[in-house]
């Protein structure tokens, strides 16, 4: 399972400043005015070797307690801040997937770099499946060796291999690798270089996979993996 970052735009919102809480100066004051009582008591017992010695760590202790405790609160209104400025999951049936079950049309750029292939034109009279995939994560190598260890099982899927990352190398190799090229059902390979994937279906994670019918209709997404036996299923009622 690999992450999908970069396609995110969070809204502008302004950190609030450990500085807006006066209260941590007067934190800070209290904690200054106590180690220097404590250095205070601590020169009134510098003739005993041992037990300045002693103090000494007691001392330092002190200071590594109080320096993360201070630092502790100075960040507390930073991450508060940026939790609420991370984007917020919206219900899984309310994606467009979900609300627009026809199969959409996106380009795909294919293998060779220049020709490119619109989903508008998959037909129907079989169902279609996209998987969204990184030729790189072990995740997918592991969905690619599942997928075609049961591909007499799904011969009759139309598959549509698709990555959004920019190496066409990777690709390229990934294709060879696992001969894609031998299974009549793998229609597709090819780089979404629009990103439509990862905001149509709100991908976080590759692999995912997106399953229509015979009539180009959203069946279900599978988010991270797919099992044979559920494609199986449900293209066999």
């Amino acid at each position: 399972m690999k992450l999908i970052v970069g396609f995110y735009r969070p809204a502008t919102r302004p950190v609030v400043a450990a500085s807006m809480f006066p209260w941590l100066s007067v934190a800070k004051l209290l904690i200054f005015f106590v180690l220097v009582r404590y250095l205070l008591a601590w020169l009134r017992l510098k003739h005993n070797f041992g037990c300045m010695m002693k103090r000494i760590v007691l001392l330092l202790l002190l200071l590594c307690t109080m320096r993360g405790a201070v630092t502790a609160q100075e960040h507390k209104p930073q991450e508060a801040a940026a939790q609420e400025m991370r984007p917020k999951d919206p219900p899984r049936d309310s994606l467009p997937c979900v609300l627009y079950p026809d199969l959409p049309a996106f380009n795909i750029r294919l293998l060779d770099s220049f020709n490119v292939f619109n989903t508008y034109n998959i037909p129907k009279g079989a169902p279609a499946l996209l998987v969204y995939f990184d030729p790189e994560c072990s995740h997918c190598q592991l969905l690619a060796k599942a997928l075609i260890a049961g591909m007499d099982s799904l011969s009759n899927i139309n598959m549509f291999w698709i990555t959004p990352i920019h190496s066409m190398t990777s690709l390229r190799k990934f294709y060879t690798d696992y001969h894609l090229a031998d299974y009549k059902n793998i229609k597709v390979v090819g780089r979404d270089y629009e990103y439509f994937f990862n905001d149509f279906y709100g991908v976080h994670f590759v692999p995912d996979v997106a399953l229509y019918d015979e009539k180009k209709k959203f069946v279900k997404l599978f988010e991270n993996s797919v099992k044979v036996k559920d494609l199986y299923q449900l293209t066999h009622k």
